[in-house]
């Protein structure tokens, strides 16, 4: 009877279920020497076939000894998680502490495995552990080789249907990162005493987060100004780390208003928001044609800084040509203006939102009868023909949402201040000044409100 796969995969991704099998290895020392990439079948290579194999292992009544070696693989069709091993490629055990007691006929030994596989085991999301935990199973159970008797597996977590039906195993629960060990565990067999030596074989089956493997994408998370651009690059791996060679990545944005990105990774920044950059690709893998494999980034878009060309030959605030990277200022974004030979300024033709703003002495901004809300600094020139201005009942907002909150100076139309800004020139508003919810900060110079 097949046991049913668990996978973690994006929101929307398909997934497929996989079933391969490598080796579990065992040994009574500290510091193994296991096989070797080459200890598959012929042909066998790590970049593009795991072996299903097993291990042979012996215990010793007489030398308190265990120890495995590699076997040949058992027959096709294993249904599992994952089923893998290859001491020293994909995981580490080691026993300890082997002893028999003549008595009570207990033969016991600790055992601990390190997970080396490119991914966490024991989980199927990759931050908590999986109650069904890593289980270490008997392919074969302990069968006398020298002497005569039955030999029972005593203390078993369970009995489970891994390859076959009716399988004891050991069930290590826990997280286990890349590279990390678990704690030993007690594994104790009634062996009689008239057993010298017994052997039995060993898989290990465990839930992973990508059973069909997963792409390592360049930046997990990056910060891109708008209009600007950053190269994705990936790597895709199959169940246990290891690339997969030729493979083929496919780039998708969770929203293209915020970001694009094309074919080759490359990432263009449209505007502000956070925005999710996937991957994905299909190859082949042993037991399973086809499989599908994701990765994926996120990207939080902020503003750019934006200088006024006047390109389109208006004063339209809002026309792309007007601005030197080809796109109208949004909220999140900073805008300088210039002195221009054409004299050509921008006027706003509705409410308007900037981070920052920059006159230049001798150049203006003229927001008529709208408002203009600013997030960080308002910085103009002292006037009376230049600096930002108003007809009428046009007024500029000073939130101060960006951090630090901003400065302000020069000539400036009807003001409603609404955090901490700090003058950092002499400062002409028109009446009525309102200050709520904040503060101007005069550090030596001089605000000045004018009769409008």
């Amino acid at each position: 009877m097949a046991k049913p796969f668990r996978w973690y995969l994006p929101r929307g991704a398909l997934a497929a279920a996989l079933v391969t099998a490598g080796a579990l290895a065992c040994t009574d020392r500290g510091n193994p020497a296991g096989p070797g990439a080459e200890d598959g079948p012929p042909g066998a290579s790590p970049s593009n076939t795991i072996p299903l194999a097993q291990l042979d292992c012996s215990a010793s009544v007489t030398d308190h000894t265990v120890t495995c070696k590699p076997a040949g693989p058992p027959p096709t069709g294993v249904h599992a998680d994952i089923i893998y091993g290859s001491q020293n490629v994909y995981v580490v055990s080691t026993t300890s502490s082997v002893n028999y007691d003549a008595g009570t006929h207990k033969f016991t030994f600790n055992l601990k495995i390190r997970n080396l596989l490119g991914q966490a085991i024991g989980t199927t999301n990759g931050i908590a552990a999986d109650p069904a935990g890593v289980k270490v199973f008997f392919y074969q159970p302990p069968t006398a080789t020298s002497g005569s008797g039955v030999i029972t597996i005593d203390n078993a977590d369970g009995v489970g249907a891994f390859t076959a039906a009716g399988q004891s195993y050991y069930q290590y629960v826990g997280l286990l990162d890349s590279f990390v060990e678990s704690p030993n565990k007690l594994w104790q067999f009634d062996v009689p005493n008239t057993v010298g030596t017994f052997d039995f074989k060993l898989l290990l089956s465990s839930p992973v987060q990508f059973p069909t493997g997963w792409i390592d994408v360049s930046e997990t998370t990056y910060s891109l100004s708008r209009t600007h651009t950053k190269t994705l690059f990936g790597v895709v791996r199959d169940q246990f780390g290891q690339t997969i060679p030729g493979a083929v990545i496919t780039w998708g944005s969770s929203n293209s208003s915020l970001a694009t990105i094309a074919a080759d990774g490359t990432v263009t920044g449209l505007l502000p928001g956070t925005v999710g950059l996937t991957a994905s690709s299909v190859n082949d893998l042993p037991g399973l044609p086809g499989a599908m494999q994701f990765g994926g980034s996120t990207f939080t878009i902020t503003g750019t800084s934006l200088v006024w060309t006047a390109g389109a030959m208006t004063t339209d605030w809002n026309a792309p040509g007007n601005w030197d990277k080809g796109v109208s200022p949004v909220p999140l974004d900073s805008a300088t203006v210039p002195v221009l030979a054409s004299t050509t300024y921008p006027v706003l033709t509705g409410d308007q939102g900037i981070g920052r703003i920059e006159v230049a002495d001798g150049a203006n901004v003229n927001i008529g009868a709208n408002t203009l809300t600013v997030s960080g600094d308002a910085v103009a020139g002292p006037g009376p023909t230049d600096g930002i201005v108003s007809t009428g009942i046009g007024r500029i907002l000073l939130t101060g949402d960006a951090t630090p909150p901003g400065s302000v100076q020069g000539l400036l139309p009807r003001m409603r201040v609404s955090a901490s800004y700090t003058m950092t020139s002499n400062v002409n508003t028109t009446a009525p000044l309102r200050v709520e919810s904040g503060r101007i900060r005069n550090q030596s110079f001089r605000l000045r409100v004018l009769n409008p």
